[in-house]
């Protein structure tokens, strides 16, 4: 009877029958969900697991302390600074974009950053240095 209209009281009895059968076979799922301790793990557990991707199980990454601290330092510094005089929707906004943007910082990350900066700064160096070298001789 879904998108269908009631235009009197038998239709109206009928969709509240459907609605209370439907509402009796959820609560005997849920019940089952719930029945035991090792259900109610099995439960949480795939709540908190993603999908299969190309047939590897994908879970929830294990944040390290740099994702931590980018994670509620960064909009806390941010509403402090920049975002002083702004609303709580553009507060908000700044805090969900830390969150979701905190999940792309790891400490590996970091430091392969890191290392790149430094290889590009010692190219840098060296390049300034050998030309230094050919004026002065």
């Amino acid at each position: 009877m879904k998108g269908e209209i009631i235009l009197n009281t038998r239709k109206l009895q009928a969709e509240v029958d459907r609605l209370r059968t439907l509402e009796a076979a959820q609560k005997v799922s849920l019940a089952a969900h719930f029945s035991s301790p090792s259900a109610i793990f099995i439960t949480a557990r795939n709540v908190f697991t993603k999908q299969r991707v190309n047939g590897s199980q994908t879970g929830i990454k294990r944040p390290d302390l740099l994702t931590i601290l980018f994670c509620f330092v960064l909009p806390v510094v941010l509403n402090r600074t920049i975002f002083r005089r702004a609303n709580f929707f553009v507060k908000g906004l700044n805090f969900l974009m830390a969150k979701k943007a905190s999940r792309m910082v790891t400490l590996s990350n970091l430091a392969q950053l890191l290392k790149s900066g430094k290889n590009m700064i010692i190219r840098i160096f060296l390049k300034y240095s050998t030309a230094h070298l050919r004026v002065n001789n």
